[in-house]
């Protein structure tokens, strides 16, 4: 059977390819051409893209779409994403620190891993460029955001058609017009994006009708914790209808469940994660760092405030405790009950 693909179900996550981020290529490793990116095919790391097809899935954002894309442009110009973008975008707009493909010079900070060193390296490469190539700054990457917005309030000669940038700025597919993610509508409606390569975090944030906005960039991949107070900070200041902090009513559990839940849990054979309870709460202390205090938030579910970490026990058919998974933004992390 042959399935369809369009450019707008691509633009907008809605083609059906499975949700994939690359993790990216060091510096000193090989790194495949986009027929093997999408075939799958050393010395690609990742799955074929067609595995996990399903069209009628509805909105999934996967890296395949854009790297379909960019292969698409390149087949149909015979240029280079890079050489297309620079001469049709970044040239015409004075974004003089804005350029897919990889930096030339050394002059980047560099990129640090969740445990707190530096990326080999400083920075990985990305054969998808148009899905995770592209290096900016801030004030580059709002000057272009702010850029569509006005060609979408019919701004004339603009980079965009005043009719093409409503259509790239208005919903395509369920939370999701032409690249970005598009949430609320009248004064709550916002252009909201959040980034992530290896060693990096990023977020845009622009609420039109407001005329506010914010692009937030780090080189660290700790940075989104950073960056969720940022956003609460700001919203407090200038009350952005969201993030707000969320309120959570602490209560207490017997203390025999507290008690089940102390012990040893194995991460890996030089990680571990040491859990005590003390009155109407957990104390997890990882190998290394700090102990932190969870809250209640079910029976099985508890969390942590600065920063956010939600932990959920896990049971035997016998209502023994076996483990534990915690999340921290998009991390997770399993770990054996040993002790």
């Amino acid at each position: 059977m042959i399935f369809p693909i369009d450019l707008a179900s691509l633009l907008s996550h809605a083609s059906g390819f499975y949700p994939w981020t690359s993790s990216g290529y060091s510096r000193t490793s090989a790194m495949p051409d986009l027929v093997q990116v999408l075939a799958g095919e050393e010395p690609a790391e990742n799955y074929h893209s067609f595995r996990g097809f399903d069209p009628e899935a509805g909105t999934r954002f996967s890296d395949f779409n854009y790297v379909l894309l960019e292969k698409y442009l390149e087949d149909k110009t015979g240029r280079k994403l890079a050489e297309l973008a620079r001469e049709k975008i970044f040239e015409k707009l004075a974004l003089n620190s804005t350029f897919f493909g990889f930096p030339v010079s050394e002059d980047i900070a560099s990129g640090h891993v969740r445990e707190g060193p530096g990326v080999e390296g400083i920075w990985y490469k990305y054969p998808e460029q148009a899905a995770r190539g592209l290096w900016s700054t801030p004030t580059d990457y709002l000057k272009f955001v702010v850029e569509l917005v006005e060609c979408a309030r019919g701004k004339k000669d603009g980079l965009l058609s005043p009719e093409l940038a409503r259509q790239m700025l208005s919903p395509q597919a369920p939370g999701s017009g032409y690249g970005f993610r598009l949430e609320g509508e009248h004064e709550r409606f916002k252009i909201y994006m959040k980034g992530k390569t290896h060693g990096y975090r990023s977020a845009l944030l622009i609420y039109p009708s407001l005329g506010q906005g914010v692009v937030l960039m780090t080189n660290s991949e700790n940075g989104g914790v950073l960056i969720d107070e940022v956003l609460r900070g700001l919203s407090a200041i200038y009350d952005w209808p969201d993030f707000k902090p969320e309120e959570k009513t602490l209560f207490r559990l017997d203390a025999s469940v507290y008690k089940q839940y102390s012990g040893r849990y194995q991460v890996n054979d030089s990680y571990f994660l040491d859990v005590s309870c003390e009155d109407y709460y957990l104390i997890v202390h990882p190998t290394g760092q700090s102990p932190t205090k969870f809250y209640v938030e079910t029976q099985s579910i508890f969390f942590s405030v600065d920063p956010l970490i939600r932990i959920k026990f896990n049971f035997d058919e016998t209502n023994q405790v076996t483990g534990l998974v915690l999340w921290q933004e998009d991390y997770e992390v399993r770990a054996k009950k040993i002790s």
